[in-house]
């Protein structure tokens, strides 16, 4: 029986494109492209299914487990669709034989990673896995995506965990340890190293006639199931006319947007601080035109002009091609 995987979308919190927390809405899991239902549980070793659609709570959250490719429809309490995601893959593979860690290697600045495993596996089987260590300081580069090739039995490409999307560039290094499980067709990087994910951060600047300049930044980064989650920090002075927002744009990866592709806006929350003062509640959305990270008040008002700390979470799906 396949392991679960937690829905974190909706354990998340989800939220409408406006911002406003999606109250008593609903979500629906469908087979993939289609308008059948497939299960999802309430409990992580599939003792109880839960209802479908599933019940969002007055802050837009539920917590289910689901295994599998699903396609995700959430619609509010009026069962009126407002999001669309189709092809999401929750996947945790706990068949097939787990190998012994072993070294690998790739030559330098290449995504070309070799390993010879003992006893050595005839073939490539669905659920295998392998627990791998980089032994040189070969890389994928930003021109080269990553694979393996075990034993000589062919190479692979080493996709993200829980959809089929290249990793990062440059997401391994020397002497990282990697985690792989052979899915029928590549290898899905099951572990990351969360020091691949540490960058600096966003590009921040006010909006409409409001400056902001930025003083000092922190943000470390995370991916899992095809999503990446970051945690940041940004401390910074306004001025000029107050607006009711300041956005950043991330260097590290590119957000999904559309709908259909996984547009996420709902899943950004943030204390902000303005001129030393108490923190206050706010959240972050996503544009679905320009990919910018609007922080916004809780009560959409404007910023105090002067200094700024804004602390922020959140999370989005990845476009890593």
């Amino acid at each position: 029986m396949g392991r679960t995987v937690q829905v974190d979308q909706l354990l998340s919190g989800v939220k409408a494109t406006d911002g406003s927390v999606l109250s008593a809405g609903k979500a629906y899991f469908y087979e993939p492209g289609t308008t059948t239902t497939r299960t999802v549980w309430l409990d992580s070793m599939k003792r109880n299914a839960a209802s479908n659609p599933v019940e969002l709570d007055g802050a837009g959250r539920a917590l289910v487990f689901a295994d599998g490719s699903y396609r995700l429809k959430i619609h509010d309490e009026d069962d009126t669709a407002v999001y669309d995601w189709d092809n999401l893959r929750f996947y945790f593979g706990d068949s097939g034989t787990v190998y012994d860690p072993y070294s690998v290697s790739s030559p330098v600045n290449t995504g070309a990673y070799t390993a010879t495993v003992d006893p050595a596996p005839v073939e490539y089987s669905a659920g295998d896995q392998y627990f791998l260590r980089t032994s040189d300081s070969g890389s994928n580069t930003l021109s080269q995506a990553a694979s393996l090739n075990v034993n000589g039995l062919g190479v692979k490409n080493i996709v993200t965990g829980s959809a089929s999307e290249e990793i990062p560039r440059r997401a391994f290094s020397s002497n990282d340890f990697i985690h792989v499980v052979y899915d029928g067709s590549d290898f899905r990087w099951l572990s990351a190293d969360e020091s691949a994910y540490q960058a600096g951060g966003h590009t921040w600047s006010g909006s409409g006639s409001m400056t902001f300049t930025q003083s000092d930044q922190n943000a470390t980064y995370r991916v899992r199931s095809g999503f990446a989650e970051c945690v940041g920090r940004v401390v910074g002075t306004t001025s000029g006319s107050a607006a009711n927002y300041i956005k950043g744009v991330s260097g590290l990866y590119t957000a999904k947007v559309g709908s259909s592709l996984g547009y996420m806006p709902m899943c950004g929350s943030c204390f902000i601080t303005e001129a030393g003062g108490t923190p206050q509640s706010g959240y972050m959305v996503i544009d679905e035109t320009t990919e910018e990270h609007r922080v916004y008040k809780h009560d959409n008002s404007n910023y105090v002009l002067g200094a700024i700390i804004l602390c922020y979470h959140y999370i989005v799906r990845l476009d890593l091609t």
